[in-house]
């Protein structure tokens, strides 16, 4: 999910009417192999399929934000665990052959 890579707690009271913002403090990409960290009240801006940082339990969708580089605006809390896919979580469950 592109997106943004934040602490569930610090967009919790996030609103239309009461966004909140968030400095963007790394970009990660898809195949991007760095073991990030995210600091409380930051975020990272993150592709579909990039790993999640360290600290990081959710992924607030673009759709969601005024799509900022530098410093982003987010207009809806998001729960944690949202748009997170554990590794190797597709194929649970399958059988192989």
């Amino acid at each position: 999910m592109d997106g943004y890579a934040v602490r569930a707690a610090d967009v919790a009271a996030a609103t239309a009417a009461a966004p909140v913002i968030l400095p963007v403090e790394a970009a990660v990409a898809a195949g991007d192999s760095r073991r990030l960290g995210l600091a409380a009240g930051t975020c990272a801006r993150i592709m579909t399929g990039a790993p999640i940082p360290l600290g990081a339990d959710t992924v607030v969708r673009a759709e969601w934000t005024d799509g900022g580089t530098t410093k982003v605006t987010i207009h809806q809390a998001v729960p944690s665990g949202s748009a997170i896919r554990r590794q190797g979580s597709e194929a649970a469950g399958r059988r192989c052959c």
